[in-house]
């Protein structure tokens, strides 16, 4: 069981390498080595968002229908092997953008589905694993971009992109080995079941809710998209600045969802998801007022703290919402984010190929105070329960 335990943590963590070394570099890539304009790019990943909304909800009904998990995991990985070997090969925008479209779309529905597995695998204690398993992915995002610009700075793309050619490979390689128990066809029904939110009272908060974390994830997620050029090109500091940020929020984000559970049982969900929209309306504001690199790395623990608080309470606080509809919550949670990530890549593309990087990235304060204000609306009684000393609906720890 624990050489199993490793597969799982190996497989997520080349998972999160591969994603972010890729995620950083593609609108640097698209516009440095193709030439392509920040609103064509914008309009790219935004519709690469939705389209992976659209995959992996097919999928997910598909894959409690009985299909093997494991598979799915393979074949995920083997889109993403051939994928990265069209970005190696092909250097015209719209054949990759298709490529971005169908096969990159396909990548994405590995990690839920690895998690899913992981939850099958170990039905006893498996809250704690799934714990060890983000925080693998936060891990991956601590080494790969600082290996993504690096590479792409000593030896360039097309050796970059063969490198996560090799990681989905080894991913691939793994999901073999993994374990595939057997489904028994129970979950379709209940999705079936989740279809609807279960009191008309709930409804507004949750839609509240969906929009708080679509509009934090539409900033974090421009940020990631623009943050790379608009320091090299306006800020002109090194190419090998971006990862290093990057890798640095990340590093001060596992020991902050290390200690999510302590934080849950004295300041409730939605206290935290405030705090958290504060924290990233402030952490942008720093930054448009920073240009200096020793002034830039220490504010990464405020941009840490919003994203680690976002990413560990999100979840229960739509289940919270939702007691009796859990799949449903969780499917709106997935949803919420991925959708508010799209939407960033296509409006943050727009605003910056009009009015610059530097505007669009001030947008991201005021993304961050509607999100405040959504969390906000989404409290019980229209009131905001900061600290949770005595929880007794057991949803102060984390899974």
């Amino acid at each position: 069981m624990k050489s199993i335990r490793t597969l799982f943590l190996a497989a997520i963590f080349f998972m999160g390498v591969g994603s972010a070394i890729f995620s950083p570099l593609q609108s640097y890539f698209f516009i440095r080595e193709l030439g392509a304009s920040p609103a064509l790019v914008g309009s790219y990943l935004g519709m690469t968002g939705f389209a992976a909304i659209l995959i992996s909800h097919c999928i997910a009904v598909y894959s409690d229908r009985g299909v093997s998990r494991r598979w799915l995991i393979v074949f995920s990985a083997l889109c993403g092997v051939a994928a990265f070997a069209g970005f190696i090969l092909i250097r015209d925008f719209y054949m990759l953008a298709v490529i971005g479209l169908t096969l990159m779309s396909c990548v994405a529905i590995g990690a839920p589905q690895l998690f899913a597995l992981a939850s099958e695998t170990f039905k006893e204690g498996h809250e704690a694993f799934m714990g060890l398993m983000r925080a693998m992915v936060s891990v991956a995002w601590v080494v790969g971009p600082p290996m993504a610009f690096s590479l792409v700075g000593l030896f360039g793309f097309p050796v970059t992109f063969g490198i996560l050619v090799a990681t989905s490979a080894t991913v691939a390689l793994i999901a073999l080995n993994l374990p595939d128990p057997v489904c028994h066809g129970e979950s379709s029904s209940k999705l079936e079941g989740n279809a609807k939110p279960d009191r008309s009272g709930s409804r507004f908060k949750l839609l509240c809710a969906v929009a708080g974390m679509g509009l934090l994830y539409s900033a974090i997620n421009n940020y990631t998209i623009l943050m790379p050029l608009y320091i090299v090109q306006t800020v002109r500091l090194g190419e090998w600045t971006p990862g290093v940020l990057f890798g640095l929020t990340a590093a001060f984000e596992i020991p902050l969802m290390l200690m999510a559970g302590r934080i849950s049982k004295r300041v409730s969900h939605q206290g935290q998801l405030v705090l958290a929209a504060f924290l990233g309306g402030l952490y942008y504001t720093l930054f448009m007022m920073l240009e200096s690199v020793y002034a830039l790395l220490p504010i990464q623990a405020i941009g840490a703290a919003s994203v680690a608080l976002s990413a560990t309470a999100g979840l229960q606080f739509f289940q919270h919402l939702m007691r009796e509809r859990l799949g449903y919550a969780s499917t709106l949670y997935t949803n919420a984010i991925v959708g508010g990530m799209a939407l960033g890549a296509f409006a943050g593309g727009m605003v910056a190929s009009v009015w610059g990087y530097r505007l669009a990235l001030a947008a991201n304060v005021m993304l961050c105070v509607a999100a405040l204000g959504c969390f906000y609306l989404a409290a019980e009684k229209n009131r905001l329960p900061i600290l949770s000393l005595h929880r007794r609906d057991g949803l102060g720890s984390t899974h």
